[in-house]
């Protein structure tokens, strides 16, 4: 799944910050410099960038910070590696009273996994466990997950909002790295959201929210080829999130004839094979950007642009490389973010 990985194997970033608003042709040219905070989170770099004319940088970098703070206390909550977290703490008993926070991700999962007809599925840990994602687990964790599919699917998880309680059937093991990223970078927005910042973006490895107060000074964000790795696209982004999957990113090698992406398709029940391929989804909330992202990774594109239509509001861009040839499929509604090259 793409998303939170153990903290000594920070993620490439997939989706490239390019520039505040200098790429932009008629928007205003803001004099100030933003005020940037980075930490490294939930296995990635994790930058907010922020502006307001109306107040001094201290402060801030104070709402910025408390911002970073919910994002260290999220993380704890939803670490797929440790075995204190409230995730694994469902895994291990299997009937357990969960957070808001917990189970607000558990029911986006739930409604992204019909959206994507089941293509994001937050129960493959057997499928990542065998293709030797798991290796920097703790023994503790790894050795509970079970060897065999019979827990996999929808079908093994009951949810119970009215009383908060979280029942997990034939022994399912739930892995949420390829939404709660995207769920702990809304938190954040929120935070800033609420302090009324004027201009921001949070962006988690990839996984971003953009804010502005001014549809006309927008941000710039670069999509990277996924062969290459150079800008290929840039997008002009106001008050979106953005997130990228890739199956070029988060890959293993050794004693394997093909490279393995970190992408599952729970129709075969196989990783899927490097074939420098990328879907980028824009959308309201990054949660949904992060999770769609993963999912629509094992669609055909005519089935992802089919998701997208179905959605309303969501936008897709693929990229497929043929044979050193970068192949761009985009839904209708995606070009208004493509920002035109002058000739």
């Amino acid at each position: 799944m793409n998303g939170m990985r153990p903290k000594a194997a920070l993620l490439a970033v997939i989706i490239t910050l390019l520039s505040c608003t200098f790429f932009l042709k008629g928007c205003s040219f803001r004099k100030e410099e933003p005020v940037v905070v980075s930490e490294i989170l939930m296995g990635t770099f994790v930058t907010v960038k922020a502006y307001d004319d109306r107040l001094p940088k201290s402060d801030i970098e104070r709402i910025i910070n408390k911002a970073i703070n919910k994002a260290r206390e999220m993380e704890k909550v939803f670490d797929v590696y440790d075995p204190t977290s409230e995730l694994n703490i469902i895994n291990l008993t299997g009937n357990a009273h969960v957070s808001n926070e917990m189970m607000n991700v558990l029911l986006a999962a739930s409604k992204i996994g019909r959206l994507t007809r089941g293509k994001f599925d937050i129960t493959v840990s057997p499928i990542l466990k065998k293709n030797g994602f798991y290796d920097d687990m703790p023994e503790v964790l790894l050795s509970k997950i079970p060897e065999d599919t019979s827990g996999m699917g929808w079908k093994n998880i009951a949810l119970d909002p009215g009383s908060g309680m979280v029942n997990l059937q034939n022994g399912a093991w739930l892995d949420l790295s390829g939404i709660a990223k995207g769920y702990i970078v809304d938190m954040m927005s929120e935070i800033l959201a609420r302090e009324d910042m004027d201009k921001f973006l949070v962006d988690a490895g990839g996984d971003m929210y953009c804010y502005t107060s001014d549809p006309k000074d927008a941000w710039t964000i670069g999509v990277r080829d996924p062969g290459t790795g150079g800008i290929i696209l840039k997008l002009e982004v106001a008050t979106q999130a953005v997130a990228t999957s890739g199956d070029y990113e988060n890959i293993v090698f050794e004693g394997l004839p093909e490279t393995l992406s970190h992408i599952v398709d729970p129709d075969t029940g196989t990783v899927i094979r490097r074939q420098f391929h990328s879907v980028t989804v824009i959308t309201s909330t990054c949660a949904a950007a992060d999770a769609i992202a993963t999912g629509m990774m094992t669609m055909t594109p005519e089935d992802a642009m089919m998701v997208a239509d179905d959605a309303g509001d969501l936008d897709v861009i693929i990229i497929n490389e043929r044979q050193g040839v970068p192949e761009i499929k985009m839904s209708s509604g995606a070009d208004r973010f493509i920002i035109k090259e002058e000739k």
